[in-house]
């Protein structure tokens, strides 16, 4: 997708996950999503995951679900990371919700 560069690759990835995606849970996502802070970012992972395997590997030449780089080894190896990704990014955001609400009042 980055025309063969991995380096860019691996960049616009980190970007994703370091602004981006924090963004857009701390603002709008996490505020929708149902349960406690790890849960709700778990939740957030798993969409991740799923937006990453439906259309970003594909367009990336791996395959539907990683089909053409390592099958399900490397789809249950994504999803793992995605979930530890989105439960961390949960807790973390939710300490800053308590954090500025308590300061609020």
């Amino acid at each position: 997708m980055m025309g063969h560069n991995y380096a860019l690759g691996m960049a616009a990835h980190i970007m994703l996950g370091v602004l981006v995606f924090p963004l857009l849970y701390a603002l709008l996502v996490g505020r929708l999503l149902p349960g406690a802070p790890v849960i709700k970012g778990m939740i957030w992972g798993v969409i991740l995951w799923l937006i990453a395997e439906i259309l970003v590997m594909p367009m990336a030449g791996a395959g539907f679900f990683m089909s053409e780089i390592g099958g399900m080894k490397a789809v249950m190896a994504a999803l793992m990371g995605h979930l530890l990704y989105g439960g961390l990014l949960g807790v973390i955001a939710g300490r800053a919700d308590n954090c500025c609400s308590a300061h609020a009042h």
